[in-house]
């Protein structure tokens, strides 16, 4: 509907169809209190002797990091200057000059009348510092966090304060850097762990129904990672669209059985994106897919070594990432049930060969 305002008319009016309005069942995100038994919100993470790092009004320093965060009434967290001291030449490295979200685009792409228009630059029109929320300790971070005020200027020239839209924690999940235990000296055991820790600096931007939650992550190995999750009241929007390659569903989609074992193997790490999904053709959801799951890769290498070569044929195994073969109880260790006294003759690679 369009309204002239100088007249106060409406100029054009749509009525395309009724849409009937879905039933409440399902679309409270809430949790209720009888699902909350199995939920982890007790987990604390405390630290006796303070947090490791140092903040000097906007100067952060941790570990061998020093950098310098900053609010931003449109960009959110400004991290700036950091840089990591070099044990070898004394001094520190310039890592980063400045680094912030520059812009956050969410297009709906339907082209009907009430949806066209719907295409929005968050972080520019409604600002990421300007949306930012109050977080809350053990919640939003964790107990250990210390807390940042952001400050901008109102319509009005007067300072207004953000409180507590900026935390920064340590991290620590449990994981392992790098660990070694020797046993070769004889009587000793010497054991060296290195554990991940990591400083995270974090906003969390409200913009209408989405949540977006952005983290710098400085680890010790000198890297730092930049995530920008979404959450919230997700909307998804079904557009009215028609397949020119597909106007019968599924009638004309080429598919490969698999006839034999030996064509039923995958080999990943090329150029093309890849994603391996395994359904029930007798089973289906209620919007009439097939019920399965997908696996899909992260990074893969392969084997350098020619397929005659000995070791080679002993870990046959290795030149394919994905194998599919029918269960076979005998058929538990890739690389032959006895592996010291192996000839590559009982491998995973000899039995689909079967």
């Amino acid at each position: 509907m369009i309204v002239a305002l100088d007249q106060m008319k409406i100029a054009s009016y749509l009525d395309r169809l009724m849409v009937p309005v879905l039933k409440a069942n399902g679309t409270d995100y809430m949790i209720k209190s009888k699902q909350r038994s199995h939920q982890s919100d007790s987990i604390k993470i405390t630290q006796p002797d303070g947090p490791k790092f140092t903040l000097d009004g906007n100067t952060v320093r941790w570990a061998d990091w020093k950098f310098h965060v900053d609010y931003d009434m449109r960009a959110g967290i400004i991290i700036s200057l950091a840089s990591i001291f070099d044990v070898d030449e004394g001094k520190f490295r310039s890592v980063l000059y400045r680094a912030f979200v520059s812009e956050v685009f969410v297009p709906y792409m339907d082209m009907t009348e009430e949806w066209y228009f719907r295409t929005y630059l968050d972080a520019g029109e409604y600002g990421f510092g300007r949306s930012a929320v109050e977080l809350e300790a053990l919640k939003d971070c964790p107990e250990n966090a210390k807390f940042i005020d952001g400050y901008f200027i109102g319509q009005d020239g007067t300072p207004v304060k953000m409180p507590n839209v900026i935390c920064i924690f340590e991290r620590y999940a449990g994981d392992i850097m790098w660990r070694h235990t020797e046993l070769a000296i004889r009587g000793k055991v010497i054991r060296k762990v290195r554990r991940v820790v990591s400083l995270v600096v974090r906003m969390v931007s409200t913009v209408g129904n989405y949540d977006y939650i952005t983290d710098y992550e400085f680890k010790k190995s000198g890297s730092i990672k930049v995530t920008v999750g979404l959450t919230g009241i997700l909307e998804a929007r079904g557009s009215i669209y028609t397949h020119n390659d597909q106007i019968e569903g599924e009638a004309y989609v080429v598919s490969e059985t698999a006839k034999k074992e030996s064509d039923a193997k995958i080999q990943l790490g090329s150029s093309r994106a890849f994603e391996m999904v395994v359904v029930n053709p007798n089973k289906k959801t209620k919007l009439g897919n097939k019920i399965g799951y997908s696996l899909i890769p992260g990074s893969a290498t392969s084997p350098l070594l020619r397929d005659d070569y000995y070791p080679q044929i002993r870990a046959g195994f290795t030149k394919y990432n994905v194998w599919v073969t029918p269960y076979n109880k005998s058929e538990k260790w890739a690389g032959g049930l006895y592996v010291g006294q192996s000839h590559g003759d009982d491998t995973l690679a000899t039995w689909s060969l079967r």
